[in-house]
């Protein structure tokens, strides 16, 4: 299953970023999955990189992230790139692999009737068939608007043992569909796929561990007006926004966001996992 390298390798955290990466590995081998990470390293797309290319990752103090659009841009750079959701699921379709995994998906930013800045996460979830094993979508973003994107584009989304649609640091009251075993996921992709769609599906788990959702729209506030006077905005919005959450809650959040990364490398295992043995008990009948 493949893993977006944003999320295990922030730069400037080396060792604690590879470190993160081997528990994430570890949790989804455990699972009877096997993790591939996703990143352009000296201008090639690695889908599994070896231990001196993770290394050099690691260590690198200034690189790049590429979405789907910056993808060509990297590979005729040579340079090293952190893969997003979009160029990840986009990678992954490339080498069959049909379940891959982050933190959560970018989507319809606050205030989209002014700004139209909308992820490209969204549109690469409805062009490529690959389930996203996440925590739903960022606090930060327009949640309902993003689920009628996802809605719009017959994208489903499935709520991994939870009725309501997570939002990375907490929960919402917007209700998706509930399934609670690894292998009724499995049986929902595989017969989504087999009916002729070409579009991903999201797989939402709750986060662990919660912030309260009063608490979290009042710091995505303070969040969002230190944005505006900054005149932050477009790729830069997004970890601006998610640096504000760290500060605001004194590293709070950052302890969330890890907890969040581990418990779906598991989910994401357990469902990839699922789906292989599903796929290969239909070959053998």
């Amino acid at each position: 299953m493949a893993i977006e390298s944003v999320i295990i390798s922030p730069v400037g955290k080396y060792p604690e970023n590879l470190t993160l990466f081997e528990e994430v590995s570890q949790t989804i081998r455990a699972q009877g999955a096997i993790p591939a990470l996703v990143a352009v390293i000296d201008g090639q797309i690695v889908i599994g990189p070896d231990a001196a290319q993770l290394e050099k990752i690691g260590r690198a103090k200034s690189v790049s992230k590429a979405g789907k659009r910056e993808l060509a841009m990297a590979l005729v750079s040579g340079n090293c790139a952190l893969t997003t959701v979009s160029a990840t699921i986009f990678c992954a379709r490339l080498a069959g692999i049909q379940v891959a995994m982050t933190g959560a998906i970018g989507g319809i930013h606050r205030g989209y009737e002014e700004t139209l800045d909308a992820s490209s996460d969204l549109e690469e979830i409805a062009a490529n068939p690959v389930a996203i094993v996440c925590t739903g979508a960022k606090i930060i973003l327009d949640l309902p608007r993003t689920l009628e994107f996802l809605e719009t584009k017959s994208v489903p989304v499935i709520g991994y043992r939870t009725g309501n649609f997570p939002a990375y640091f907490g929960s919402t009251q917007l209700s998706i569909d509930r399934l609670d075993a690894p292998e009724k996921v499995a049986a929902v992709l595989d017969v989504h796929w087999q009916l002729g769609s070409e579009t991903g599906v999201v797989v939402a788990i709750a986060p662990p561990s919660e912030m309260a959702a009063e608490l979290l729209e009042e710091l995505v506030a303070k969040s969002l007006s230190a944005a505006k006077l900054g005149g932050i905005a477009g790729k830069a919005l997004t970890p601006f926004l998610l640096a504000q959450l760290d500060q605001l809650t004194s590293g709070q959040a950052d302890k969330i966001r890890r907890t969040a990364i581990l418990a779906v490398a598991k989910a994401a295992g357990q469902i990839a996992a699922a789906f292989a043995r599903r796929r290969l008990d239909a070959r053998a009948r």
